[in-house]
């Protein structure tokens, strides 16, 4: 398996984590590409061939594709999280009316 088909083996299993939800694994695919990515590009990409460059500029759009997911994952995520904090406090003062008798 040449560098760049690791690189994307690598970019597929980041997808696929990303899409399962399962952010450790993802980071750590993630850096493991990253590393190879360092080193086909280690002279700066002067050698790098146009089929490879081709394959590169594809790796980036998945790459700017899985972000925007991870940006609106944010979002939501925080926003679930705000809500759950908004209903246990709403809970909190129920138990509280509650045990006051009100």
């Amino acid at each position: 398996m040449s560098l760049l088909d690791e690189i994307l083996a690598l970019t597929d299993t980041v997808e696929a984590c990303i899409e399962q939800g399962d952010w450790l694994a993802a980071g750590e695919a993630n850096a493991q590409r990253q590393a190879l990515l360092h080193s086909l590009c280690s002279d700066g990409g002067d050698s790098l061939d146009e089929r490879t460059r081709v394959v590169l500029r594809e790796v980036l759009d998945r790459n700017r594709a899985a972000e925007a997911r991870l940006l609106r994952d944010r979002g939501r995520i925080g926003a679930d999280a705000s809500r759950i904090g908004r209903n246990r406090g709403a809970l909190r003062a129920y138990r509280a009316a509650a045990a006051d008798g009100g």
